[in-house]
């Protein structure tokens, strides 16, 4: 169940499975949350704002650490309000990531000698300490102890993540679903987790009592009329708005216009999201797709590639007015789709490369071309 307050919302997971496959080298994970008494006016293209709590056994050891209880009660030094330690270090600060102002205050503070000197030492030459999260780094660099209040100043606000919402709301007024990526990675030789991710993975289902916001899109807008062709480009959990709009479009909440789905992942037998979905909607004639598995064969295929190959009928599609939204990684994935965008200018509306860019400039002040990238 959930209750609203102040744009506040809590919920409650009652669905959780990954959509991976056992031998995949991913994690991604389709989370049901309960929302019901929320009244959440949410349309496809709109996101949930989640406050992710830290792990609660990292917690216990950082209040052991400080020789604390976990009801004694502290002062947070950003707010001047007073808190309960172990609310405070759960629900306050974020436990995951070591401020630059953490690394001078332990500095500052260390019992040994040597500790000071490499702290000092890694300050002035601007290292990273991305490796460790806040337990780690007091244990490595000052295992005998410091105060709490000593180093409190340095800890950094938890700051909510966005996941766009995976579901259409006329499925089902009660749930939302988020496609959520599992954070994972190693830095400096330790295993570093994501901490909004690991959040919704592990948190208990039926349990744990969710922090949740509604972001509205201001951006992320699908066509709002048939004659509007759409073309949806999304990889890895980029997916998610796609599959909400496909959702109304079943339920017969949007007339649709003609939509194409570009879908990329690594492999088709275990990354394959929601293969049964959209299957389905292939089958009943609301959908064209085209699939890009990267590791299905010796070159790597990705999204761009498909569109390069469909690129005579894609410039047809942008001729006749399509709108083109795009969701996925904005590192790779989003620049090469610009670029291919670009190239099929070029090559199928005989324009110059100066005139391809002004054209895609052109689409997205027209609110044809719109990225939801991170």
């Amino acid at each position: 169940m959930m209750s609203s307050s102040q744009g506040c919302i809590r919920g409650t997971i009652v669905e959780r499975y990954c959509l991976n496959k056992p031998s995949s080298s991913r994690q991604t994970w389709h989370i049901v949350i309960d929302i019901t008494g929320g009244h959440l006016p949410f349309r496809p293209g709109d996101s949930i704002g989640v406050w992710p709590k830290n792990p609660e056994e990292i917690v216990r050891e950082l209040i052991r650490y400080f020789h604390l209880l976990p009801t004694t009660t502290i002062i947070d030094p950003r707010t001047q309000q007073t808190a309960l330690l172990r609310t405070y270090l759960e629900e306050v600060v974020d436990l995951n990531r070591v401020s630059s102002r953490f690394v001078e205050l332990i500095g500052q503070t260390a019992m040994s000698h040597e500790n000071r000197q490499e702290i000092c030492a890694a300050v002035a030459a601007d290292r990273s300490f991305e490796g460790y999260d806040v337990l780690d780094f007091l244990r490595t660099f000052a295992p005998g102890g410091v105060a709490f209040e000593d180093v409190s100043s340095g800890f950094l606000p938890i700051i909510p993540r966005l996941y766009s919402i995976s579901s259409g709301p006329t499925r089902s007024v009660n749930c939302i679903d988020l496609t959520v990526g599992r954070v994972q990675y190693e830095c400096d030789g330790r295993l570093r987790l994501g901490l909004c991710s690991n959040y919704l993975i592990s948190a208990p289902p039926h349990a744990a009592s969710l922090r949740l916001f509604h972001q509205p899109s201001s951006h992320f807008a699908f066509p709002t009329t048939s004659d509007t062709p759409l073309v949806m480009i999304g990889s890895g959990t980029g997916v998610a708005p796609f599959r909400a709009y496909m959702q109304e479009v079943e339920m017969g909440a949007i007339t649709p216009p003609p939509c194409w789905l570009f879908f990329g992942e690594q492999q088709r037998t275990t990354d394959f999201f929601y293969e049964e979905f959209w299957n389905a909607q292939v089958a009943a004639g609301r959908l064209r797709l085209d699939l890009a598995f990267s590791q299905d064969q010796e070159h790597k295929i990705y999204v761009q590639h498909r569109m390069w190959e469909r690129r005579s009928e894609l410039w047809q599609w942008l001729d006749d007015g399509a709108a083109i939204l795009v969701c996925g990684n904005a590192k790779k994935m989003a620049k090469d789709v610009d670029a291919c965008l670009a190239n099929i200018g070029v090559s199928e509306g005989s324009l110059s490369p100066e005139a391809a860019l002004r054209f895609l400039r052109q689409l997205r002040h027209q609110g044809r071309y719109i990225r939801d990238v991170y």
